[in-house]
């Protein structure tokens, strides 16, 4: 785990994902695209030493 690597803008972006549930609801709150906040999420992921999951419908794990 590197949380020398986590930004402050990673973790309020996944704030926003975990609220919404959403990439795609979550981004147009952040006016980011869906790509984007989803890199961003998986970044953090991967510097926490995790892995993001996908489930059915667009909704996520």
């Amino acid at each position: 785990m590197d949380l020398d690597r986590v930004s402050t803008d990673a973790l309020a972006a996944f704030a926003v994902f975990a609220e919404h549930r959403n990439f795609t609801r979550a981004a147009a709150e952040l006016s980011i695209s869906q790509p984007s906040l989803h890199a961003k999420v998986a970044r953090l992921a991967a510097s926490l030493g995790l892995r993001c999951t996908s489930g059915a419908g667009g909704r996520s794990r």
